[in-house]
């Protein structure tokens, strides 16, 4: 069952929605939908390092040292990133928030994103009660 923004308001709390800019706080005015909430994008992206085969037979795949395939690019204010067709980004969202117990989240892109051909992916979209902090997104440009 999927809460009405009454009942989200009033979760708010356990919710405990941050972000790392005081200048762009969560905004429940703007951002609870009737029975959703709307998550933005962070400046904080990773791109792979070198595009290659991946063998899904491999047992370990990514296991080792992920972070070495990957280079991390925190952007300022006014910088912008640029997603060749077929490029994939993965990034996070910009509010860190918390599944109180009791309840889970589900995680979806925007459809007006996907009419651009970008696909805004999260494999893991089901968020378990008693997580915490920002979600990982992979982003990809169909276009």
């Amino acid at each position: 069952m999927y809460l009405c923004d009454k009942d989200l308001r009033s979760l708010l709390e356990d919710l405990n929605f941050t972000t790392g800019d005081t200048d762009e706080p969560f905004s429940p005015d703007d951002q609870i939908q009737p029975a959703s909430i709307d998550l933005r994008l962070d400046r904080v992206f990773w791109s792979q390092l070198r595009r290659k085969k991946i063998d899904l037979r491999t047992a370990k795949l990514m296991e080792v040292e992920p972070h070495r395939h990957w280079r991390k690019r925190i952007l300022g204010l006014n910088e912008g990133i640029r997603l060749k067709p077929g490029e994939m980004l993965l990034g996070r969202t910009f509010e860190k928030f918390t599944i109180p117990p009791g309840h889970a989240g589900k995680l979806e892109g925007r459809s007006s994103f996907s009419r651009l051909g970008l696909a805004i992916h999260c494999s893991g979209d089901f968020i378990n009660p008693g997580y915490g902090g920002h979600m990982p997104l992979q982003l990809t440009n169909r276009s």
